[in-house]
């Protein structure tokens, strides 16, 4: 990375969290002002900036610790002026944990602070503020707060959402300080991470990831794309998908980083975030199931979801496909626990699996002690030797998969669809697509090495 470069996924990271059992301030790396011809003014991050937030919540921060491994970021002697000491503790980053050797020193460094100065802050950066940062402030509050690691993880995730986002960052805590049994698994990797970068980063990054099942949307397979223009009271949700996409960013994302500008939009302030979601074309498929962005990021890659192009239709949509490998397709059901008893029978506990627009059961499950607590909840199950096995609970949802998508899975699961069919089908309609090649600006290898050159016309499903 050259010297003038800003991180990559900085720009959409949120600046700070709120202040961790009143002691920690988390934030993400400052850049000074030679970095502002390359942020917009809405994005920038000048050690000032800290200074004023300090002012304005009426507290003082003695400490900064700078976990990165670069002091190119900003000048410390800005934040040295305000009276706030700097102290550089570099961590590697890049998917590694601190060392007991960095952990050991930066207890050590918090505790003679807050033995001087207790009621004073300490900040706390890495590149962006949430993995090492988080690491670094849980290990203190078990070691020497004794807390549980648990409530910790908890209580860092509430105050810099959604917490420290990277599983290994995770297990390698709860190893050191609980059981790795019970590590929790990561949150879904948070929106900024979804942002173009020009180069690969520094350090801590969350890589080019998406949640979930959500690991591929198709946008277009018409080759060269012909110039569109919204017509006057033109519903919007009739246009097809490229020019919806156009007017969510002119319309909403444009006008917000406008008003932000302006000062009208406090964007830490807001209950939630706006966010144009980037879309892959359909001939990335394979790279994002084989290729570096499944071995990058901190998820599993378990499935595409290829978009339709036309216009928006609302409610169940047939033209939208999913695809999960065999292994892993799975149906949310609604648990209810029971208990069956009958003449000659012992009474036996058993896990009933109800599915939307079905008064009965749909399945059984075993009942384990673990299975115990998700009574009345929606879990998600995938069918594996003759029977059905718990994988997870949804705590985003509220119902059961309707019937009809359950009877899909069983069919999908009866007749499934492999990844290499699926290559072979993509790979036969692009060869069969007019028009010409297009390099789209998501792939996440070409950052890694330049593509090759076309052999054939790309097209869209």
């Amino acid at each position: 990375m050259s010297f003038n470069k800003i991180p990559p996924r900085w720009l959409n990271c949120p600046r700070r969290g709120q202040p961790v059992a009143g002691i920690f301030l988390p934030l993400k790396t400052m850049l000074g002002p030679k970095y502002d011809d390359k942020v917009a003014e809405e994005f920038r991050f000048h050690p000032s900036m800290l200074s004023n937030y300090l002012k304005s919540l009426k507290v003082k921060m003695g400490l900064l610790i700078d976990l990165t491994n670069t002091s190119r970021f900003y000048d410390r002697s800005e934040v040295e002026k305000d009276g706030i000491t700097y102290v550089k503790l570099q961590c590697k980053g890049h998917g590694e944990c601190p060392t007991p050797e960095n952990t050991e020193t930066f207890i050590r460094i918090c505790e003679q602070f807050r033995n001087k100065n207790p009621t004073e802050l300490i900040g706390v950066h890495c590149t962006h503020g949430f993995n090492r940062t988080g690491f670094l402030i849980c290990a203190f509050l078990v070691g020497k707060l004794d807390w549980s690691i648990e409530a910790s993880v908890a209580t860092f995730a509430q105050a810099r959402p959604p917490g420290i986002y990277k599983g290994d960052y995770l297990k390698e805590l709860f190893r050191r300080y609980g059981d790795v049994a019970d590590a929790p698994a990561p949150p879904s990797l948070p929106e900024w991470c979804f942002e173009e970068d020009e180069e690969d980063g520094e350090e801590d990054n969350c890589k080019l990831g998406t949640p979930e099942s959500e690991a591929c949307s198709s946008t277009s397979f018409s080759g060269r794309r012909k110039k569109e223009h919204l017509k006057l009271a033109q519903p919007v949700g009739e246009c097809d998908f490229n020019i919806r996409l156009s007017c969510i960013e002119k319309e909403i994302i444009l006008p917000r980083h406008d008003k932000m500008k302006n000062g009208q939009i406090d964007k830490a302030q807001e209950p939630f975030s706006v966010r144009n979601k980037p879309f892959f074309d359909i001939n990335i498929a394979k790279k994002l199931l084989e290729g570096n962005f499944a071995r990058e990021v901190s998820h599993e890659v378990d499935g595409l979801i290829f978009q339709p192009v036309g216009k928006y239709k609302p409610g169940r949509c047939d033209d939208i496909l999913k695809w999960k490998p065999p292994s892993l397709n799975s149906v949310d059901f609604r648990l209810k626990l029971a208990r069956v008893v009958g003449e000659g029978l012992l009474p036996r506990n058993v896990g009933l699996l109800y599915v939307g627009s079905l008064d009965r059961p749909f399945a059984e499950i075993k009942v384990t002690k673990d299975l115990k607590q998700y009574d009345n909840k929606i879990i998600e199950c995938k069918f594996e030797n003759n029977s059905w096995v718990f994988m997870r609970q949804r705590i985003d949802k509220s119902f059961p998969n309707a019937y009809s998508t359950a009877m899909a899975v069983c069919n999908s699961i009866q007749h499934p669809v492999t990844k290499e069919f699926l290559f072979e089908f993509i790979e036969k309609c692009m060869t069969a697509a007019p028009g010409q090649p297009r390099k789209h600006h998501l792939d996440p290898d070409t950052e890694l090495m330049p593509p090759p050159p076309p052999k054939r016309p790309r097209l869209s499903l």
